[in-house]
């Protein structure tokens, strides 16, 4: 089988009978969307031995699983989404449900990966390295476990992506002051939180003037600053990574004629997250 038949049997099976286990709405759709293009900037078509770090539920190890002889999807094994981390147990059971015997599930941080040196040819994350308490710790050992020659595929987010999402919470809750303004929904007016010691109730969006952070920086603003790409680069290379390419996802440049300043310029503002290809 092909990998692109693979990778399209287990979006097929998904949606179809693993709905249940879908993280968000359009969770399936959206990673499946985002696993096809990425899967074009591989280095190589197939590799020996791969490592995701931050594997969720194992979605996408499943994808990788295509691609790999052998794939190990990590993570840490603490359910709640204060880690970021749906817990294991989750991964175990909807792998089991995918049939793909070649697989292997293991609890480990990324600042202390369970494994020797130089055991993985490709290693691939999607949008869970901003949660890494340590990232020159991690960064260290990746490079540790990655073999000579070996690829780092890392999707992060960026600045402009945050601001995004800052769109999206202020339409929210500009409709759900207007929906209470109007007595439009007895639902949405019961959406209150105690605070002070007197426990006064208010509304909940008059607690929120900044969206929630992504991170544990525990401020919007500061995440701003942090998921600059130019930050993440710098990050890497400090490290010691060679990056051989950087792209911005969600672009379309084919709505943009040449090279240019205003193509460059759409890029930036258009992007939600950035691609980190490095080399050891």
């Amino acid at each position: 089988m092909k990998p692109e038949e693979g990778i399209d049997k287990v979006y097929h099976y998904c949606i179809n009978e693993l709905g249940n286990f879908e993280i968000w709405p359009g969770y399936y759709m959206w990673r499946y969307g985002e696993f096809k293009k990425n899967f074009t900037l591989f280095p190589e078509d197939h590799f020996n031995k791969s490592l995701e770090i931050g594997c969720g539920i194992g979605y996408q190890a499943a994808f990788l699983s295509f691609i790999s002889d052998k794939v190990v999807a990590s993570d840490i094994d603490l359910g709640g989404m204060k880690k970021h981390s749906l817990g294991l147990n989750i991964t175990r059971d909807f792998i089991h449900h995918t049939g793909l015997k070649n697989i292997e599930i293991v609890t480990a941080s990324a600042e202390n990966l369970p494994f020797k040196d130089e055991e993985f040819d490709f290693i691939y994350s999607s949008y869970a390295f901003q949660y890494v308490p340590d990232k020159d710790k991690a960064l260290q050992e990746i490079k540790r476990v990655l073999k000579k020659g070996g690829t780092f595929f890392c999707i992060l987010p960026t600045t402009a992506g945050r601001l995004g999402a800052a769109i999206i919470y202020y339409r929210a809750a500009f409709n759900k002051l207007i929906s209470q303004a109007t007595g439009a929904s007895k639902k949405d007016k019961k959406i209150i939180v105690k605070h002070g010691e007197n426990n006064k109730v208010e509304p909940k969006f008059i607690h929120k003037l900044l969206p929630p952070p992504d991170n544990d920086s525990n401020s919007f603003i500061n995440e701003l600053a942090r998921y600059c790409p130019a930050r993440w680069e710098r990050l890497f290379k400090k490290n010691g990574f060679h990056i051989i390419m950087k792209k911005n996802t969600a672009f379309s440049p084919e709505n943009y004629a040449g090279n240019g300043f205003f193509r460059r310029i759409a890029e930036k503002i258009r992007s939600d997250g950035l691609i980190l290809i490095a080399k050891k």
